[in-house]
């Protein structure tokens, strides 16, 4: 299995790490969170920018390949016994997908920076939005899983 397929759970994780890392820090650290909106966006939009770099790669290496690959992420969460069963399926056309959606996601996050700049609740406004677009991306990768598997 390429190594790419088997980092492509990060494309979602990267950025839900991100946004519950800054909502920790804005429950823990409320005023000084909201003084550095700056470069809690920069950090949020380079999260999301990971994922979409992550995505290009995992784009191109789908154009050199013609097969889809499935892969499973099997475990137990930590401290109870919850069984976990993820499966994600990459293709040419979930790997489009990806790439078309990590680009719009960063460019929206540009664009709220600079409509929301300097408004009250900027940073909570800014985490739920990266909490939304990890979402759309890991809909976007084990969507039609269930349908497949």
């Amino acid at each position: 299995m390429p190594l790419l397929l088997k980092i492509s759970w990060l494309i979602p994780a990267i950025p839900i790490f991100a946004s519950f890392l800054t909502v920790t820090l804005l429950i823990s650290f409320n005023r000084t969170m909201n003084r550095l909106s700056k470069p809690v966006a920069f950090v949020l939009i380079a999260c999301v920018s990971i994922s979409a770099i992550i995505s290009y790669f995992l784009l191109s290496e789908e154009f050199a390949e013609e097969v889809t690959k499935a892969f499973s992420l099997n475990g137990n969460l930590p401290f109870i016994d919850f069984p976990i069963h993820i499966d994600f399926i990459v293709n040419k056309v979930i790997s489009i997908i990806l790439s078309i959606i990590s680009t719009l996601l960063i460019l929206a996050m540009i664009t709220y920076h600079k409509m929301m700049y300097r408004k009250e609740k900027y940073v909570f406004y800014f985490t739920c939005l990266s909490l939304i677009s990890s979402a759309l991306l890991g809909f976007s990768i084990s969507a039609t899983a269930s349908n497949l598997i």
